[in-house]
């Protein structure tokens, strides 16, 4: 063994400071992003559960049922005028419920920066209606 290498420790500090630098950071961002994407599902969730319902109900009837339900979730684009519309396309005694979901939510990650959560979703469920 050389005496040079007598003195090494094996020490990183830079590398480690470096990493828990990163860690920190993503772990900041998501804090801020994942309550977005969470709050999305349960959107979608909610969409999904009043299309299931949708037989005897008018789409403006559906459609404040969802502004209700999605006003407590804390996103407010997606309860705003024109984010969520029904539509009711009937053939008879069957038809289909159609609901398109789109908003854009702002997250401001620390005044850093600004992360854009765009929401482009479509929800096709089928309809049974006057069935005696």
């Amino acid at each position: 063994m050389n005496n040079w290498m007598k003195h090494q420790r094996g020490e990183g500090k830079i590398g480690c400071t470096i990493s828990l630098l990163v860690v920190g950071i993503l772990t900041a961002a998501a804090i801020k992003i994942i309550p977005v994407y969470y709050a999305d599902n349960q959107i979608y969730d909610i969409v999904e559960r009043k299309a299931e319902q949708a037989a005897g109900r008018t789409p403006e009837d559906m459609e404040k049922e969802i502004r209700l339900e999605i006003r407590g979730l804390g996103v407010p684009e997606a309860g705003a005028p024109g984010a969520i519309k029904v539509r009711k396309v009937m053939s008879g005694f069957e038809g289909s419920v159609i609901v398109t979901i789109r908003y854009t939510h702002k997250v401001d990650l620390y005044g850093i920066t600004d992360w854009t959560f765009n929401v482009e979703k479509t929800l096709t469920h089928p309809v049974l209606e006057n069935i005696k």
